[in-house]
């Protein structure tokens, strides 16, 4: 799948933990493999993010790692299509951190 693909390279980044795409019908579209099992089930604030059409974010508990997660509405022309999650880990340390 074309999506998983991007979804993959997107999510092996330096800061970020992971990415996942939901639909509008909160299921679970593509996500980074090391945590797709965690996303099988849609955070509750990423479903009230596409209703509000408004970006979101909170902490969350992904495999026993406190994970930072935000949410972006997608939208196909002027509708809300789904959501994409970045998912960062706060432990990783920033740039020019030792």
């Amino acid at each position: 799948m074309r999506l998983q693909k991007i979804v993959e390279k997107f999510g092996n980044r330096e800061r970020l933990a992971g990415v996942a795409v939901y639909d509008v019908k909160d299921q679970l579209i593509a996500a980074s493999p090391p945590l797709s099992d965690h996303l099988s089930v849609i955070p509750k604030f990423v479903t009230n993010s596409m209703n509000a059409d408004l970006e979101a974010g909170e902490f969350s508990s992904l495999g026993g790692k406190e994970m930072y997660l935000y949410a972006l509405p997608l939208h196909r022309e002027e509708v809300v299509a789904g959501a994409l999650v970045l998912i960062h880990d706060p432990s990783i340390s920033r740039i020019g951190s030792r």
